[in-house]
């Protein structure tokens, strides 16, 4: 019996969003950034650069990258939402979650901070929702509007 793909929407394509959802997409999984306007311009004029301090260096050309910043496009069709904006846009991305994604959409915060798990439960009753944990990175648009992602080295 062959599995079904799952896909995977990123809840807010930053630093974090970026990186974690470049890393999903480069082992094959189907991936759909939710990005801010700016963001979603520059990932589709020069694709994702994803690196760390391993030596790692890949990247995503424009045209292998699901982007928008229509969130009824990016979560509707989403087996797995990861959300990644920062703390307090956490109620505001629950409400958009709760309108536009699968109620059988497990929910991940990979936020920093410790209680946006809580307030993802809250705005979004019934649903599976899980806290993970994630370094902190750097992204950034600059360099000719290049969205490049640089995770920390792995200890060793």
């Amino acid at each position: 019996m062959a599995r079904e793909e799952k896909t995977i929407a990123i809840a807010g394509a930053g630093s974090i969003g970026c990186y974690v959802g470049g890393c999903l997409a480069l082992a094959g999984r189907k991936v759909a950034l939710l990005a801010r306007p700016l963001v979603e311009a520059a990932l589709r004029q020069d694709g994702l650069r994803v690196s760390d301090l391993d030596g790692r260096d890949r990247r995503i050309s424009p045209a292998a990258l699901s982007v928008t910043a229509d969130p009824a496009e990016a979560l509707a069709g989403a087996n797995i939402v990861l959300v990644t904006v920062k703390s307090g846009a956490t109620e505001e991305m629950a409400a958009l979650i709760a309108a536009h994604a699968s109620p059988e959409a497990v929910v991940v915060s990979l936020q920093n901070g410790v209680d946006n798990a809580e307030k993802l439960r809250a705005g979004l009753a019934g649903r599976h929702v899980l806290a993970a944990w994630c370094r902190s990175m750097s992204c950034s648009p600059r360099m000719r509007r290049r969205f490049t992602c640089i995770a920390p080295a792995r200890a060793k």
